[in-house]
């Protein structure tokens, strides 16, 4: 039987950077060999590009599924209904208790009004919300999520790589060689790239064919950058 999924309680759109997550020695090493020339404004671009995508990537992997959010409209429909309920079903003795703290009961069963209004509209955006997401999944192909993260990170480091070196930051697939057993790509941009990638905790593991087809879409759908908005 297939586990119902729940609602995500507590999830904020929030991520914090560790301190020292990002630092300057880890990138003088491979500029040096990649005979790029680098000074402190070239690393502080890079390690920022490296925080929009590790933010950008920890908010897409924690943050909640359709179904997840589906489950929380269902519960707010659920326990918004039976509010409602007690509200309108009150006898007038039990609002004149509640009503002791206020000047008059009248002021107090306007609350009540207005609340069983305003619940009324909350309801009535989640519905719309399961409805929304009902006609989204008849008429769109549901799949993996979209590598929108990775692509704005490459085309971010592919901008720094032209201001920094002058040269053009082409894109060439199979470029990669074994070396020391290990896959090494020929093309000095694309190990920039491959290198920056590598050094964001908790990147998607993809093999170098995986890897070149996210700079090939990235490079021929250029996605505006965090540095140039």
């Amino acid at each position: 039987m297939k586990k119902r999924a729940k609602p995500k309680e507590n999830w904020e759109n929030v991520v914090e950077v560790p301190r020292d997550l990002f630092k300057k020695e880890d990138y003088q090493e491979i500029l040096q060999k990649l005979d790029i020339l680098f000074n402190d404004q070239i690393i502080k671009k890079i390690i920022t590009a490296q925080i929009h995508y590790y933010t950008s990537m920890m908010i897409i992997n924690e943050r909640p599924r359709m179904t997840e959010v589906c489950a929380a409209m269902k519960r707010l429909i659920k326990y918004g209904k039976l509010y409602q309920e007690c509200l309108r079903k009150m006898d007038d003795k039990s609002r004149e208790k509640m009503a002791v703290v206020i000047e008059t009961p009248f002021e107090f069963w306007n609350i009540l009004d207005r609340n069983l209004s305003d619940t009324t509209i909350v309801t009535g955006r989640a519905k719309g919300v399961l409805e929304d997401w009902k006609y989204f999944k008849k008429s769109h192909k549901i799949g993996a999520p979209l590598d929108w993260s990775l692509r704005s990170y490459i085309c971010e480091l592919a901008e720094i790589y032209r201001e920094t070196t002058g040269k053009k930051a082409g894109f060439t697939r199979g470029a990669y060689s074994k070396k020391d057993k290990k896959e090494e790509f020929n093309s000095p941009f694309m190990r920039f790239i491959s290198y920056c990638f590598k050094k964001v905790p908790g990147h998607p593991r993809l093999t170098n064919d995986a890897f070149a087809s996210s700079i090939e879409r990235a490079m021929k759908n250029p996605i505006t950058t965090h540095s140039s908005l």
